[in-house]
């Protein structure tokens, strides 16, 4: 399960000229969100509003300035048309909001405001549906992006976090494990966790010589684990052992080793992956 990056002003706003140094930082940070999209680290999240930035994109500019071609070109593949990886939030309902500060190298100008108000409306629908620290949605900062030093807030308003592409895993997932507590009680026995331990992923059990000893090995597991016939049901800290193993949370285990299946999955706040 992967966090949710946002675009800044400087890489979705193009209603008015931007320098061309501007526009290449607005590039490579674009370019460094869509690698974290393909390479499974984050999701992409945007409103319907801000998704219309793309939508009413002026053309007719592109041919005095190339790289705006290229700019659309990017955000369209992503905002468009890429409906697994880009989840639109409405923010329709939301009236009561604090505007979002700009990062320190946004200029106040063209369309941010806009953008302000929209995030503002996301941070809201944020704090309204999770109770907890952290934050499952980050801004992708433009200069860390294009390797230059990462930006601030100017203001100490709250706001969503600014980050580079190494903080990505600072970010709470987007998404929560949807497990019922009914789901995951009962013993598991022997042969429920022989028969299902490869649904926690790739796995090989080889049986010992002269005992009753299994030898349990992950794919990417760091090291195997010992499963025992006589030992049934398999006793608690024994599954315990697999949270290391496998990197799982033990509900998951749990869930997995008990009913064949990974657990269903819910959003963290309410997105919906219809196009636009």
């Amino acid at each position: 399960m992967m966090p949710f990056i946002s675009l800044s002003p400087m890489a979705l706003d193009h209603s008015f000229p931007r320098s061309g140094e501007d526009l290449d930082t607005a590039v490579d940070a674009i370019a460094g969100v869509i690698a974290l999209i393909h390479d499974n680290k984050a999701r992409l999240i945007i409103t319907d509003m801000l998704a219309e930035f793309v939508h009413d994109f002026d053309w007719s500019r592109g041919e005095s300035v190339p790289i705006l071609w290229d700019i659309h070109r990017m955000l369209t593949s992503v905002i468009l048309y890429n409906t697994n990886s880009c989840m639109i939030s409405d923010t329709t309902d939301v009236k009561k909001f604090q505007v979002h500060p700009l990062p320190s190298h946004c200029a106040s100008i063209g369309n941010t405001n806009i953008w302000q108000e929209e995030m503002g409306k996301l941070l809201q629908i944020h704090v309204q549906s999770h109770s907890g620290s952290g934050y499952c949605i980050g801004i992708a900062c433009d200069n860390a992006f294009s390797g230059k030093k990462k930006s601030i807030y100017l203001s100490e308003e709250l706001s969503f976090p600014l980050v580079s592409p190494e903080e990505i895993h600072s970010l709470l997932s987007g998404q929560l494990w949807d497990i019922h507590p009914d789901s995951i009680s009962g013993d598991i026995s022997f042969l429920t966790a022989k028969k299902n331990l490869k649904v926690l992923g790739d796995v090989r059990i080889t049986k010992l010589n002269g005992g009753s000893h299994y030898k349990v090995t992950f794919l990417k597991g760091e090291r195997p684990w010992a499963l025992d016939k006589n030992d049934d049901p398999v006793p608690e800290p024994y599954l315990k052992e697999l949270i290391d193993i496998t990197k799982l949370p033990y509900d998951v285990i749990r869930y997995a080793l008990i009913n064949g299946k990974m657990p269903p999955k819910k959003w963290r706040i309410p997105v919906k992956t219809e196009k636009i």
